[in-house]
């Protein structure tokens, strides 16, 4: 009986939880998010809802394998062995709906959604070795969905953020990140549980900030990148460190793929060096005219921008 009882709860897992994406999308047109509105975007939010279906569908469904499992003290059945792309979903799900919330702190300087998606995000992580944290996650992140249903058909008129304090924004998203890529790419494994979850809470917590930093800073330079040649080439070599987190996060999924999964790792250790080198040299500039010019000066503040 309890095992014929776990079958609706994959087939609802597979079919429902990706229709997050177009419910997403539909807040940020509601909210007056311009790019939310455009055929590009219905487009790719239909694709990718559709691609993550077909996923879900595929794993837990078709190839459906229940064994019953000791958790806690319970019984619980679980597809057994677990498909190498079951995350794959769920990752698509949380990354679309990341990026709408940061729209939405953006245009009204709304918080409870990327909150909730980011800690959802990172509590996913560490669902493998702890099922009560990926449950957590999940029901916080569901509280952010419910109080954001609440919140669109009557957002306050708020003036959206400031160009200063997204520039500052992403400047210190961007530091923060980057001492966890170092700590979870050059560290090695210690090989226990607990080394393996925090190795894993360190990736999801850097791929969430470097996922927020890159759409703040597409916000701030646009795309392709505006400003002096070096301002673009820092700006660009930032945006090239999408493709290879996405690139290593997709071949991580698989255990035949490993090996360029760890490639993909290290060249995004490097290139993010590069990255955060070049704004190395941008802050010691603004140091440099901050010493030069008053404080309060308009030409003083438009520099450091």
């Amino acid at each position: 009986m309890l095992e014929l009882l776990s079958v609706p709860r994959y087939l609802i897992h597979a079919v429902l939880t990706p229709l997050l994406i177009p419910w997403a999308r539909a807040v940020a047109d509601r909210a007056d998010v311009a790019w939310a509105r455009s055929r590009r975007a219905k487009i790719t939010t239909w694709a990718l809802t559709a691609c993550a279906i077909g996923l879900g569908v595929a794993n837990d469904v078709i190839g459906l394998s229940l064994q019953p499992q000791q958790w806690a003290g319970t019984v619980r059945y679980s597809n057994i062995p677990a498909p190498e792309t079951e995350a794959l979903p769920v990752v698509i799900t949380g990354v679309f709906v990341l990026v709408i919330a940061v729209a939405l702190w953006l245009r009204h300087r709304y918080l409870p959604l990327l909150i909730t998606a980011a800690i959802m995000t990172v509590a996913a992580s560490l669902a493998a070795n702890s099922l009560l944290l990926g449950n957590i996650g999940e029901l916080i992140f569901v509280a952010g969905v419910v109080v954001t249903a609440h919140w669109v058909p009557r957002p306050p008129a708020i003036a959206p953020l400031p160009a200063g304090r997204i520039t500052s924004a992403t400047r210190v998203l961007g530091w923060i990140a980057f001492p966890l890529l170092i700590a979870t790419t050059v560290s090695p494994s210690t090989g226990t549980s607990a080394g393996n979850d925090w190795a894993a809470l360190a990736q999801a917590v850097y791929q969430v900030l470097l996922i927020i930093h890159a759409q703040l800073g597409v916000t701030t330079y646009g795309l392709p990148p505006k400003g002096n040649r070096l301002r673009r080439f820092h700006t660009g070599f930032g945006y090239a460190n999408i493709p290879l987190l996405a690139a290593a996060q997709l071949l991580s999924f698989f255990t035949a793929t490993t090996g360029l999964a760890n490639l993909c790792s290290q060249l995004l250790l490097l290139t993010i060096t590069v990255h955060v080198g070049v704004g190395v040299v941008f802050a010691i500039r603004r140091a440099r005219r901050r010493r030069r010019s008053p404080a309060g000066s308009p030409t003083a503040r438009a520099r450091l921008v």
